[in-house]
């Protein structure tokens, strides 16, 4: 779809730019759904969490677990919503200056515009819809993960029993496994979000300098939601690594306590 015929086809530093977001963007869509293929292990064990034992036992408890399912919701949300946004701009720009293409291309003169300008809102939406799903399924491991942890957690603190303890230790290790495989996730994830998403900033950057109004208009939501995905993640991954290092503290104490009994 996106064929040149000469070089001298990418009139200027916009049409560059384009070109660059679209090969980018399709790359970064292919690892994202290669690594959630990838990964497809993780997500039972999700399933297998939300439906084990581990569940608020107290208003606190409750309360916690709420305030984090709210904050899943609002996260899923905003990736869904700010993608969403930012595809009806790219859009509403297009037609606003008058372009018969979306992106930069060579348009096959056999095809009317119409129809390839209609494909191409259509690459657009799975690229808004996979980016989103990647962010969601990302974030919903990490909170599932931080709930579950501080559930333990809990039922640590209030435990005397040793045949619930190694019941509990083999859960603890589940968890730490778990983090483990979310963590690889993760990191490569991110990782290719972050190089390619870089290399988008210092494209896009560029238009300062010859962008009309418009597009730099476009540029700061567009970088800030990019941005904000990545923080996102971040954050709640600095939430899951302390919550597991206030239960392995736990683990340990309890283990010291049983040990001294005996």
């Amino acid at each position: 779809m996106y064929v040149y015929d000469e070089r001298k086809t990418l009139l200027s530093l916009q049409d560059i730019n384009q070109v660059v977001y679209i090969y980018i963007t399709v790359a970064m869509n292919c690892m994202m759904t290669a690594i959630t293929y990838c990964n497809l292990d993780i997500i039972y064990l999700i399933q297998t969490m939300k439906s084990s034992k581990y569940r608020p036992k107290s208003p606190a408890q409750d309360a916690f677990v709420r305030g984090w399912k709210r904050v899943a919701v609002r996260l899923q949300n905003f990736y869904i919503l700010g993608n969403g946004f930012l595809l009806v701009a790219v859009i509403v720009l297009a037609l606003y200056k008058g372009e018969r293409t979306l992106f930069v291309a060579h348009v096959p003169s056999f095809l009317n515009w119409k129809v390839f300008f209609c494909s191409q809102i259509l690459m657009s939406v799975y690229t808004c819809q996979m980016t989103a799903n990647y962010a969601s399924i990302l974030t919903t491991f990490l909170i599932e993960l931080l709930i579950q942890t501080y559930l333990l957690k809990e039922d640590l603190v209030e435990m005397s029993d040793i045949a619930e303890f190694k019941e509990c230790l083999q859960w603890h290790q589940l968890l730490l496994l778990l983090r483990k495989k979310i963590q690889r996730f993760c990191s490569i994830g991110m990782t290719v979000v972050f190089l390619l998403g870089v290399i988008i900033m210092c494209t896009t950057m560029s238009l300062l300098t010859q962008g009309e109004t418009a597009d730099v208009a476009f540029l700061f939501p567009y970088v800030s939601v990019l941005v904000l995905i990545i923080l996102g993640a971040c954050w709640c991954g600095s939430e899951v690594m302390s919550q597991i290092m206030k239960t392995t503290y736990t683990v340990f104490t309890l283990l010291q306590g049983f040990q001294d009994s005996i």
